[in-house]
């Protein structure tokens, strides 16, 4: 069905949020229809087996001439922020205020002329601030 619409649609066409293994992917780019450099893909990385995984299917999409700026991973949680930043990506959806502490943005993060800067903080795909720490505190005193 993607192959037909990308026949009779101009516009840049996007998908990709269902697809969890970099065979799933392959499948897509070789038999969907989909137009390297002008459509764009949305893998959810924690759903398609995480950072690793998401690394080599974007080495199989290079074999297949799908440049980094056509990737925008999935989600809307910090982990697509950060992969998104890390592999030099076009993008990342991003939720504020859904997924919780794995949400948004971290508390240092600037929005400026549409971009996002992304904390110097270490943090491991979760949100590097209050929310966390607050988390933490109760976790602590909870198992007291």
């Amino acid at each position: 069905m993607f192959a037909e619409l990308a026949n009779v649609y101009a516009a840049p066409l996007a998908t990709g949020e269902n697809l969890y293994s970099t065979q799933d992917v392959e499948n897509l780019v070789r038999f969907g229809g989909f137009r390297p450099g002008h459509d764009i893909i949305q893998i959810d990385p924690p759903q398609a087996y995480g950072i690793g995984q998401y690394a080599r299917t974007l080495d199989m999409l290079a074999t297949h001439s799908w440049p980094h700026r056509s990737l925008f991973p999935h989600g809307g949680n910090q982990m697509s922020l950060a992969i998104a930043a890390g592999f030099g990506l076009g993008g990342a959806e991003s939720y504020p205020g859904v997924f919780g502490d794995f949400g948004g943005f971290a508390d240092d993060a600037k929005i400026e002329n549409g971009a996002i800067t992304l904390s110097e903080r270490p943090a491991s795909a979760s949100r590097p601030g209050r929310a966390v720490q607050d988390h933490a505190r109760v976790g602590r005193q909870m198992s007291r």
